[in-house]
């Protein structure tokens, strides 16, 4: 029979690659930082003040709860609802933007049916074919005025690039204070990037 502390050996949390392989360690995600805890309180009142906004939107979800509890828990729901319809939009396109899933010349790490929103969140690595991913976000920046982050899968970063065996890859994240026409202005920015980059591909090629 296995003792407490073998059976906790035995699991395999997810955790920070800079953790050790062995408990209580493999169970931390490193250093909090003290000085966001003073945060918390304004973040339970701006969540509560949202569940407030969005309470009749979830009334089905929040049902059991009640009080303080009831309005964090519609501002989880109506979060959750909200940042899928973003995904949907990223995925398969809103209005004349064309969606991720759509743009041939772009490689989507994770989920790619706009069906199955509801198993991602709405943060999105991806490459442009034969594109430096670093030099994609550059162009984003001077071009669009759009910030986007190469990431190269540091220890606290997602398991994405590990996942899918790649060494960089460009990420747009989003959240639920975004709205469905940034979402569609930035379709229409990557729709131009992932154009101008294979144009590059192609003069390369001729050269």
């Amino acid at each position: 029979m296995f003792g407490r502390k073998d059976l906790l050996e035995t699991l395999k949390p997810y955790k920070v690659l800079p953790a050790p392989d062995h408990g209580p360690e493999k169970w931390e995600l490193g250093t909090r930082d003290q000085a966001l805890f003073a945060s918390i309180t304004a973040v339970m009142d701006y969540l509560s003040w949202l569940g407030s906004m969005a309470e009749q939107e979830v009334r089905d979800e929040i049902s059991s709860y009640a009080g303080r509890r009831r309005l964090l828990k519609a501002a989880m729901s109506w979060i959750e609802k909200y940042e899928r319809t973003l995904s949907v939009a990223m995925l398969g396109g809103r209005n004349q933007a064309k969606g991720m899933q759509a743009m041939r010349e772009l490689e989507i790490y994770g989920t790619k049916d706009p069906a199955k929103a509801h198993l991602r969140v709405p943060t999105f690595t991806f490459n442009i074919t034969s594109a430096d991913p670093e030099k994609v976000t550059e162009y984003f920046w001077n071009k669009h005025a759009i910030a986007l982050l190469a990431e190269n899968g540091g220890g606290f970063y997602s398991r994405t690039l590990k996942t899918y065996g790649k060494s960089i890859g460009v990420r747009a994240s989003l959240v639920h204070f975004n709205t469905v026409q940034e979402v569609e202005g930035f379709l229409s920015s990557l729709a131009e990037t992932v154009t101008q980059f294979g144009k590059r591909s192609v003069a390369r090629t001729e050269s």
